[in-house]
């Protein structure tokens, strides 16, 4: 039996009043099993998450995979009774046996389910992706325009606008001012 709970509790506080070894004595008691058959393979925040992984001790494969099965349906039974104390709330426990072909048999009492992305949220999605691409497009040709104009104003020659600015000067040079014949 591979299983895993999540404890209502902090990963600090955790080993401050349980610990491995209370931990051990709570859930080996529960399933009447003995210590040596259950070893502790992870434990990790996130509240506290505890990994462990329990051994059979019978010698064929059917009746190892019948005995683990067996403390894997208890062990989930006393979870959903309210009789599973492991020394903090339980928040989630999940178990799985593995057969010796390979197959996984799942029990758990979570209350995740997969959550499914609509075709909508993808073509959303892909709509607001063109956006975005279309006004970094839109930006960089503003830019590249205002720069080039910039540009021009820079390269101006200043003694020329100045003159040009005289309004006689602009008046005579008009090609309005001229006299028609």
């Amino acid at each position: 039996v591979e299983g895993m709970v999540r404890l209502r509790i902090s990963y600090a506080d955790f080993y401050s009043t349980i610990g491995y070894t209370k931990f051990v004595d709570r859930l080996t008691s529960v399933l009447a099993i003995t210590q040596d058959r259950l070893r502790i393979v992870n434990v990790a925040e996130g509240s506290t998450i505890v990994e462990w992984y329990i051994t059979s001790s019978l010698s064929t494969s059917q009746l190892r995979q019948k005995e683990l099965q067996e403390l894997s349906d208890k062990s989930l039974a006393l979870y959903h009774s309210g009789h599973l104390d492991l020394g903090a709330p339980i928040l989630d426990f999940t178990s799985q046996v593995v057969t010796a072909s390979g197959q996984v048999i799942t029990s758990d009492s979570s209350t995740f389910t997969k959550k499914k992305i609509s075709v909508v949220v993808y073509v959303i999605l892909a709509l607001a992706m063109l956006s975005v691409l279309i006004a970094i497009i839109v930006g960089i040709t503003k830019v590249i325009k205002i720069s080039k104009a910039y540009k021009e104003v820079a390269n101006l020659d200043t003694v020329e606008y100045e003159k040009g600015a005289d309004k006689s000067d602009v008046v005579g040079d008009s090609k309005l001012d001229k006299e028609i014949p």
